[in-house]
Formats: structure tokens, C-alpha cells, sequence
């Protein structure tokens, strides 16, 4: 789709603004509610399990102009963004698991982001295409007056 996208609109290059390095870091996490908080992790699970499910459904059954015209709405922003933060608060005062799982993952967004910036100069041309995890948080960077 991208380089589709890209031919159209003109574009000389394709570049990949991904990060490969840097991953949502969540081992901490889940040791400490496996341990600590097992019904926290079953209500978790269960809700991961469900948008997952959901998230499965609509990819086989919705064409493709509907699957992003959702993936870009600002409810189903809210909701990836929220998969990422609805654990944030676990073993806070401590070893902060839920919180340093948080931030790996808009650290890697960050990087995102950076490589976009690095490519993204006045009068050029940017379309950026990412996960809708992703995109939850690069369009707040990328809407962020400089």
C-alpha cells in the first residue's frame, strides 16, 4: 500500500522510519502480576484477549477503506493507547514494572518519530505508516508545533 501510495503522490524515495531495537518491554510487568496480582492479570488477559478478538474479526469481514477509516478514529486512539497505560500504575514505589513497560513503548515511538523528523524537511513531501498502536501516539508528535 505504501509504495502504491507513494508512486501516486510523486514520491522519489520510500523510506522506513520503523525501530527495530527498542520493544514494549513487559516481562517485569507480567511477572509482578502474575505474582502479586493475579486477578488483575486474569481481567487483563481477558481483556486483551477480547480486543484481540475483535481486532481479528474486523480484518476478516470489513474492506480495507473501512479497516483504516477505524483505525484512525480518535475513540479507537484512545483504546491503544490505553492498552499500553491501563497497567501503568502496577508495582508503583517499587520497582515501577508497569510504568517502565509504559515507557518502552512511546520510548520506541519517540524513535519513530525521530526518524520521521530527520526525514520530514520544509517543502518535502511525508507520509508516515505505521501500526495503529503506533499511530495513536506519532499523530500527537506529529500534530506537536515545533
Amino acid at each position: 500500500m505504501g509504495f502504491r501510495i507513494a508512486k501516486k503522490a510523486g514520491l522519489n524515495a520510500v523510506l522506513c522510519h520503523d525501530e527495530r531495537e527498542v520493544h514494549w518491554n513487559g516481562e517485569a510487568l507480567m511477572a509482578h502480576m502474575e505474582k502479586f496480582e493475579p486477578e488483575r492479570k486474569a481481567s487483563n488477559d481477558e481483556f486483551l484477549k477480547n480486543f484481540s478478538k475483535e481486532t481479528g474479526e474486523r480484518h476478516k469481514t470489513l474492506p480495507l477503506k473501512t479497516l483504516l477509516q477505524l483505525d484512525n478514529d480518535p475513540t479507537e486512539d484512545r483504546k491503544n493507547m490505553n492498552l499500553y497505560l491501563m497497567n501503568n500504575d502496577i508495582n508503583t514505589g517499587e520497582a515501577f514494572a508497569g510504568a517502565d513497560a509504559s515507557a518502552s513503548w512511546w520510548h520506541r515511538n519517540f524513535r519513530m518519530y525521530a526518524n520521521i523528523q530527520a526525514k520530514a524537511q520544509p517543502g518535502t513531501k511525508v507520509i508516515a505508516i505505521a501500526g495503529s498502536g503506533d499511530t495513536a501516539i506519532l499523530k500527537i508528535q506529529l500534530t506537536t508545533d515545533l
